[in-house]
Formats: structure tokens, C-alpha cells, sequence
């Protein structure tokens, strides 16, 4: 018997409701009867009136946007690179929503030793203290600063320098109750494990990759699991007590971008060289529970939010070099045989099939940066054209136009 079994909505095989965009998988072990089929869990909200709200950043090809992060209380970051003389510099620009639903910028920081591939907010271990701005540099070094709500008072408060020998290609915080601690990933093959208390050596060092590594993601409901994509088109998986990859994943080409469920700790998602995303259970990493084609160029971001339905679940924005973002959901429950109970029945509904909604892009180069507001209700879009694109929607994923003036 297969691992894997899939149902259509009336329980025939075949994997694909036409009528609603959706592919119902049940994962079988193999010690389970063959009879068992999985349930349909319900329809997903429509996503197709999703539209442009405003472009917050745009530098006409004059610079590229490399990251951007939202903060637990809306302070919008973002990195930028451009090119002078010859030589590449970058910057962190902050943006503050304000009262009238403007964003306008708060603090410019120039970086030195290059630009920013990576940022992250991080929440430190005194709870009404201002969260950490984390930025990456591709000269190896990891920068600190305390910001406040407003953006306004940024501080430097330490700097990890010569963390790594190359590029710092990725940083992730370590699930949601470890504050204070993140893992940088690196073009040096290695994984460090780091805490703002504690910048003068890594906690904990990984290595596995033979390739650079392009990103890591740690999984927010469990902060011993970890796991990382790399150039040498493979996917491996960490144990941080076991101090070791407990798990190999190959890719056809390279992995460009991981991301952990934000709901369910046994998934992550990939994206890869040859346009696809793939989904994964880490209990059987051997085969995708779902493969995402929606896209003709390498997928290199992918960020994810809980979704607001009865169903419950997540949805994913996918970022591609064919300037295009594309969404798809997955919902989970539990098989109706008591027998298997804990058995999941993975629920995935197409949502950029143009019967369920468009892929959307307005960027003309790589799209390379995705990030969910805090609430979930806004979607950040950035490239390598200068441009940072604000989606948003109310009453059910029914966007509305406007075009704010921001101070860029």
C-alpha cells in the first residue's frame, strides 16, 4: 500500500474538486487498513478581490529590496541595497503606520559591510521592554539595535562580528518562547545558534550543507525544530538537542526558501529553482503532501499566517523570480475513524487556480520578500525592482484601491 492516498470530495481517487479548487490528502502509514478514506473538511474563502492598496517604496530600479519584517506592533522594516561606484551598500529604512493609515518613514540606518539580506524582529525576555531589530550583512556580521513602537529611537546595542566567513543569507527567531535567541544561516555552509545576551561565540554550530545555505526556519511550537534549505538542492532536518541533521530531504534543483507552519508543528514548506512549493510532514518527509506550481521562475520567498475560518489553518504567499505572488491554503483534521485518530487529513485548496484567485505580482523584476502584518490582514510584497507593495483586504478578502503619499 501507498504512503500516500488521495480522495477527491466524493471519495474517488483522483485528488482535484474542480468545482472548488481543492485536494483533499490523507497521509496513511503503512500499518494502517487500506479502507480508511479521509473526510472533505469544507471550502476556503475566496481570495480573488485581493488587490493593490499602495506602494509604500519604489526606487525605480535604483535600488533593490532585499527583506522586510513586520514588528509585533506594525513597525514596517525594510532593507535596501543599491549599487555606487562599483560597490554594493545597504540600509534598513523603518516605516510607522499612522492614525490615518499612512506609513511614513521614521529612521534610515546605514549599514556597514555591505547590505541586508535578512531581518527580524525579536522579542527579548522582559516583556515591556522595545523589541530587537536583528540585521544580517553580507560581510558575515549580525547587527543589533533596541527600537521602540514608533520606530523612532533606535539605539545600537551590540554587533556579532565575523559570526560567519560568508554572506549571512537567512536569520530566524527561535519558536516563540526561546526570546532573545535566533539562528543566522550563512553561505558558509554552517548554522549558528545565538543569543543577544551572549554575541561573543555561537551557542550551538550546525553543519550538514555541502552547498550555501539559502534559508533556515525554526518551528514556533517546538523550539528544538529546525530546518534549512541549501544550493546543493537539499533539505535537511534539525534536532537542536541532538546537536545534528535527523533528516534529508533531496530536491531536483536548488532550495531557494523554508518556512515552518505557523499552526501545525509537523509541516514546513519549500520553495524551490524550478518554480515549485513543495509541502512537507516531517513524520514522512519522503514524499511532498502537496506540490504548488504556479510559477516560471525560482520560488525565493514564502511566508505564512493563520487564516480566519471555521476551518481554521493557514495561508501561504509564495514569491517568485517571474515577478509573480501566488496563495494557497491547507487546512487539517483528524480522520473520522477512531481507529486512526491520529491520523491527518491535510485539506489544501488552490488558491491561485484562476477559479479560486489570480496570481497578483505589480513588481517588474525577483520578487524576494514576503511578510504577514501581526493581525494577519495586511501582505507586504517586495523585489529587486525597488518596489514594496502593501495588499490589504476587509470583509472577507474584499480589497479597495487607494494610493497613500509616503515619504521614501
Amino acid at each position: 500500500m501507498s504512503a500516500f492516498a488521495i480522495r477527491d470530495s466524493r471519495g474517488l481517487p483522483g485528488g482535484f474538486d474542480s468545482s472548488t479548487g481543492t485536494i483533499s490528502c490523507i497521509r496513511l502509514p503503512m500499518f494502517f487498513p487500506s479502507h480508511i478514506k479521509c473526510r472533505r473538511t469544507g471550502n476556503w474563502p475566496r481570495l480573488s478581490t485581493m488587490e493593490l492598496k499602495s506602494t509604500l517604496v519604489n526606487f525605480s530600479g535604483k535600488a533593490q529590496i532585499d527583506c522586510v519584517r513586520f514588528s509585533a506592533n506594525g513597525l514596517l522594516a525594510v532593507s535596501v541595497s543599491s549599487l555606487f561606484n562599483d560597490v554594493w551598500g545597504g540600509s534598513v529604512k523603518l516605516f510607522c503606520r499612522q492614525s490615518s493609515g499612512e506609513f511614513m518613514e521614521t529612521k534610515h540606518i546605514d549599514l556597514v559591510g555591505g547590505n541586508s539580506s535578512s531581518l527580524l524582529f525579536l522579542k527579548t525576555l522582559k516583556l515591556k521592554e522595545p523589541e530587537i531589530l536583528v540585521a544580517a550583512s553580507e560581510s558575515g556580521d549580525v547587527f543589533f539595535w533596541n527600537c521602540d513602537e514608533e520606530g523612532l529611537l533606535v539605539s545600537p546595542l551590540g554587533l556579532v562580528s565575523g559570526g560567519h566567513d560568508k554572506l549571512v543569507s537567512c536569520i530566524t527567531a527561535v519558536g516563540t518562547k526561546s526570546r532573545g535567541s535566533f539562528y543566522s544561516a550563512s553561505y558558509d555552509r554552517t548554522i549558528k545558534l545565538w543569543n543577544v545576551s551572549q554575541t561573543k561565540a555561537p551557542l550551538q554550530t550546525f553543519v550538514g550543507h555541502s552547498g550555501p545555505i539559502s534559508s533556515v526556519s525554526s518551528c514556533q511550537h517546538n523550539a528544538c525544530s529546525l530546518v534549512s534549505g541549501s544550493f546543493d538542492r537539499s533539505i535537511l532536518l534539525w534536532d537542536k538537542r541532538q546537536n545534528r541533521n535527523v533528516g534529508k530531504i533531496l530536491s531536483k534543483s536548488m532550495v531557494h526558501a523554508v518556512s515552518w507552519d505557523c499552526k501545525y508543528e509537523h509541516v514546513f514548506v519549500s520553495g524551490h529553482g524550478d518554480g515549485s512549493c513543495c509541502m512537507y510532514d516531517t513524520r514522512n518527509p519522503c514524499e511532498p503532501i502537496f506540490k504548488h506550481l504556479s510559477h516560471n521562475g525560482a520560488v525565493c520567498a514564502v511566508s505564512c499566517r493563520p487564516v480566519e475560518s471555521e476551518e481554521g489553518g493557514c495561508v501561504y504567499a509564495v514569491g517568485s523570480d517571474d515577478h509573480m505572488v501566488s496563495l494557497f491554503s491547507v487546512s487539517v483534521a483528524l480522520a473520522e475513524d477512531p481507529r486512526v485518530s491520529a491520523v491527518p487529513v491535510y485539506t489544501f485548496s488552490a488558491l491561485s487556480n484562476p477559479r479560486i484567485a489570480r496570481t497578483f505580482g505589480n513588481h517588474t523584476d525577483y520578487v524576494r520578500s514576503l511578510a504577514w502584518s501581526q493581525e494577519g490582514r495586511s501582505l507586504v510584497t517586495a523585489g529587486w525592482d525597488g518596489r514594496v507593495n502593501l495588499f490589504e483586504y476587509k470583509n472577507g478578502w474584499s480589497g479597495e484601491k487607494s494610493t497613500l503619499s509616503l515619504r521614501c
